[in-house]
């Protein structure tokens, strides 16, 4: 059988992939650099993976439980044979995938957006050295990927109106990152300069690093153009789907979106408009669509994520509808760029277009 020849920088670079037969998958049990690779590969594609990185911060290279379900979801979505084994064929289709995502155009970070890689966080653990340069180079990497990838990410990072810094945490053993004054306060990962992921227990272990960054970045936009008074409204559970009084029972828990403030609102809706945009996996379910996505609860109820359901009505619920037009009313431009992005999950545009056309009750 002839070598495998592969289009992507990812896959090129592991030679031991060329030994990849039908016979002789990557598959579950193996352990070491192929399986990294496997992993980096799909976790670049949109596959979140936070089992296989929560010791380090980056793929483990251990073919468990989770990197057979994530291959499996790439494999449905290929309409390849499903079996959670990576051979030539699964392999092929992961290499296309990568090199699709590989970006075309640079986009330069603008000179709003400074980074930093002091002060030297407390709390390293002796085998971590604090690289300041490290830093930089990190954060640089993930907002470029931000600005390559994604019209979203673009879209926000372009309408900041002011300068703002970013710079490490101050406590490497609690990296929640936070935006205030100008500054996030954001470490990828438990410090690791190859960190995919902010692996941070039962906090922010289903989001990437880039969605993590950008979550905040949604803050410092509206921050530099005057809304934080209004960002810090405070907000009631919404519960949705949304319930018919004297028919429905009474709201479960996993109805109720506890998102606290306005301003965590934005951030959550548009930081989950990107990660479907980059993601579209995320979204199962092919008769319903976007059932399964993950909606990020906020600060101020344990950071977990959870299932949202009925997701394609999520913007006809009452209290969502109300602050959706309240952030047309603040950003109309930015709202109506956003609206323009063909995502399976993007409330913004799906409210724009029942506000135009209407819908059916």
């Amino acid at each position: 059988m002839a070598s495998m020849v592969f289009k992507s920088n990812l896959l090129k670079s592991d030679t031991s992939l060329l030994e990849v037969t039908g016979a002789r998958p990557v598959r579950r049990g193996k352990v070491g650099p192929a399986v990294v690779t496997v992993q980096t590969a799909l976790m670049r594609i949109g596959h979140e993976m936070p089992r296989s990185t929560a010791k380090k911060g980056s793929p483990d290279g251990i073919f468990g439980q989770e990197t057979h379900d994530a291959v499996e979801a790439f494999q449905k979505a290929k309409f390849l044979t499903i079996d959670g084994k990576v051979g030539p064929n699964t392999l092929t289709a992961l290499d296309l995938a990568v090199y699709a995502r590989q970006p075309d155009k640079i986009f330069p970070i603008p000179p709003t957006i400074r980074i930093f890689g002091d002060p030297v966080p407390k709390g390293l653990s002796p085998d971590q050295t604090w690289s300041a340069g490290g830093y930089v180079d990190r954060v640089t990497h993930i907002i470029g990927s931000l600005m390559s990838r994604s019209r979203v990410a673009r879209l926000v990072i372009n309408e900041l109106a002011n300068g703002i810094q970013i710079r490490p945490d101050i406590n490497i053993g609690n990296p929640s990152p936070e935006y205030g004054g100008g500054v996030i306060r954001y470490t990828p990962g438990n410090w690791d300069a190859k960190s995919q992921y902010h692996a941070v227990p039962n906090q922010w272990e289903t989001l990437t690093a880039d969605a993590v960054l950008l979550h905040e970045i949604v803050h410092a936009m509206r921050d530099t153009l005057g809304f934080t008074p209004k960002d810090k409204e405070k907000m009631d559970p919404i519960v949705h789907p949304p319930k018919k009084p004297g028919i429905d029972k009474d709201p479960r828990p996993a109805d109720l979106l506890h998102f606290h403030m306005r301003g965590e609102f934005n951030a959550v809706l548009i930081t989950n408009i990107y990660r479907s945009e980059i993601a579209p996996h995320l979204c199962t379910n092919t008769i319903k669509r976007n059932e399964m996505l993950l909606l990020r609860r906020d600060h101020f109820t344990g950071h977990n994520s959870l299932p949202l359901r009925y997701a394609h009505v999520f913007h006809r619920t009452g209290a969502v509808k109300h602050y959706i037009s309240r952030l047309f009313n603040d950003q109309k431009q930015f709202c109506d760029a956003i609206a323009t992005i063909g995502c399976s999950f993007n409330p913004i545009r799906d409210h724009k277009y029942d506000r135009v056309y209407g819908h059916a009750a």
